[in-house]
């Protein structure tokens, strides 16, 4: 719909009859008295459907002509005498009586039905009688109060607009259009749209192309609190005229928001980047740089109170753990605005020096069973739950470990002894990793059995006492052992001893004792005695 038109204004005047007045030359001056004379009015009413650029409003019901003295309004419309409907409106020609002369004021209203001024013109005309008079007219809309529009034409997924405001994400330049009205609610387009200024209350939303039907606004980016102005068109154009405005829509920038990120977890005692973003109230990246970032940290210490923003809206420090095992906070605080982040600390990585590997008990037989302890740590002191790699040297079996994490940070492995030795006694070398590095080292003392003994299926006593003169057989054993033993005899003339697949063979030979000793393949040495007593009996 459209506030403008050229209308055009056709008067023929005629002489009146009781007077005469000579037809005009270029060189005859207009009467200076005016003379009564006759004159045709043509206008054409749009209707919704045939408006053009050139016709005045389609809700026009009346038109207000005065020219001099002359002041009529005629009603418009298809009803209307003088109108007849016609194609795409309502045309309507007029008959008004006009003085002639020069220098006067033709002003044309086009009026609602509320007699609203919708469109005018004014101008000066001279009326030359005796001839046609023709004058061309452009009405210029008449904005009302309040009607208007200033409404965002751009970036759209950044204005939330709504009736009279829109909320803008981020700063920046942002396209606008004006739309005036006149008291009926049509748009007035050009080019009958009335001059106008765009102005804003807040000087931060700077206005380029006021005067224009598509102004941009540069509005700033977010700061700690929202930022607010009204863009507002004042009927008189002076900036400082806010009341009653032709149009205004109130503006906001909403603070910023700051999200604080910190790992979740950190080595207790190390330190770890802790960063600020900047995002806009609809969580957009805010890319705004230099601005102060201040840090604090609720467990440990950060490496710098503050720092300042770079191109992509984000500030880093970072955050030095605390050496025990906690939890705790990071907050980012910039004007006024702030994020918090919560980290929890673990431990490191095991520790040499802090963990230990301890052997319970540390000698036992050959084949015999221990347990190796690992309790880990890390530099701190803090356990580590990593459950760790045993190993051990000289064919010790190693089972697997008791507990685990389940005891926190102690492993208990069972252990067997190796089943045979080469030395007496044997060193078995734990050793003890995580990660492929070593935590913990210790050692278990194998010793090899003793030679056992038997006879009868008895432990042999320690004094062996022959009864007859016949030889007594021993049976020798050694777990682990290859059954590799050597004999002798203290006195051989009481007693011989032989050794034969394991089975020691002791013979009597004469009245004594004889301590005999058996030698194992590592050097041990067991022994027993022999008494053998002998009867002489002489007969006389």
């Amino acid at each position: 719909m459209t506030n403008r038109a050229v209308l055009l204004v056709s008067a023929l005047l005629l002489a009146g009859c009781s007077s005469v007045t000579p037809a005009p030359t270029a060189s005859t001056p207009v009467a200076s008295t005016p003379v009564p004379a006759t004159a045709t009015l043509s206008v054409f009413i749009p209707s919704a459907s045939g408006f053009h650029a050139q016709y005045v409003p389609t809700t026009t019901t009346g038109l207000r002509v005065r020219l001099g003295t002359y002041d009529k309004t005629f009603p418009v419309g298809a009803a209307q005498p003088g109108c007849t409907a016609v194609t795409g409106g309502v045309s309507c020609t007029f008959t008004l009586t006009v003085s002639a002369g020069a220098d006067q004021t033709l002003r044309l209203d086009a009026l609602d039905a509320a007699n609203h001024v919708l469109s005018t013109s004014t101008q000066t005309v001279t009326v030359v009688k005796g001839q046609n008079n023709a004058f061309d007219v452009l009405l210029t809309g008449v904005a009302a109060a309040g009607l208007g529009s200033l409404t965002p034409t751009s970036r759209p997924a950044e204005v939330t607009a709504a009736t009279g405001s829109a909320i803008l994400d981020r700063g920046g330049a942002f396209s606008f259009g004006v739309a005036l009205r006149d008291a009926s609610g049509q748009i007035i387009v050009n080019p009958g749209l009335p001059t106008f200024t765009v102005c804003s209350t807040n000087a931060a939303f700077t206005v380029a192309g006021a005067a224009t039907t598509t102004p941009v606004v540069t509005a700033p980016e977010p700061t700690g609190a929202a930022q607010t102005t009204t863009l507002f068109i004042p009927a008189d154009g002076n900036c400082s005229t806010t009341a009653n405005p032709l149009a205004s829509t109130a503006l906001t920038v909403p603070a910023f928001t700051l999200e604080a990120s910190v790992p979740a977890t950190i080595v207790a005692g190390s330190s770890a980047v802790t960063t600020a973003q900047l995002y806009t109230a609809k969580h957009n990246l805010l890319t705004v740089a230099g601005r102060t970032v201040g840090f604090s940290t609720s467990a440990g210490s950060v490496s710098a109170a503050s720092d300042v923003t770079d191109s992509t809206g984000q500030a880093s420090v970072n955050v030095i753990a605390p050496t025990t095992i906690t939890t705790g906070t990071v907050t980012a605080s910039s004007a006024g605005v702030s994020g918090t982040a919560s980290f929890t600390t673990v431990a490191g990585t095991a520790n040499a020096t802090t963990s230990t590997l301890t052997v319970t008990p540390d000698t036992v037989f050959v084949g015999g069973s221990s347990t190796v302890t690992v309790t880990l740590k890390d530099a701190n002191g803090n356990p580590v739950t990593t459950a760790p790699t045993l190993t051990g040297t000289n064919g010790v079996t190693i089972g697997a470990a008791m507990g685990g994490a389940a005891v926190n940070n102690v492993f208990t492995f069972p252990v067997t002894a190796p089943t045979s030795i080469t030395a007496n006694p044997t060193t078995v070398v734990f050793t003890a990793k995580v990660g492929g590095n070593t935590v913990g080292t210790g050692t278990l003392t194998v010793n090899a059995n003793p030679v056992v003994i038997t006879v009868g299926g008895q432990p042999i006593p320690p004094v062996f006492d022959f009864s007859s003169g016949g030889a007594q057989t021993f049976t020798l054993s050694q777990p682990g052992s290859t059954g590799v033993f050597t004999s002798a005899s203290s006195n051989p003339g009481v007693a011989t001893a032989t050794i034969t697949n394991g089975v020691l063979t002791v013979t009597p030979i004469g009245a004594g004792v004889s301590t005999i000793t058996i030698t194992d393949q590592y050097g041990q040495t067991v022994t027993f005695d022999v008494t053998v007593t002998t009867v002489s009996i002489t007969v006389h």
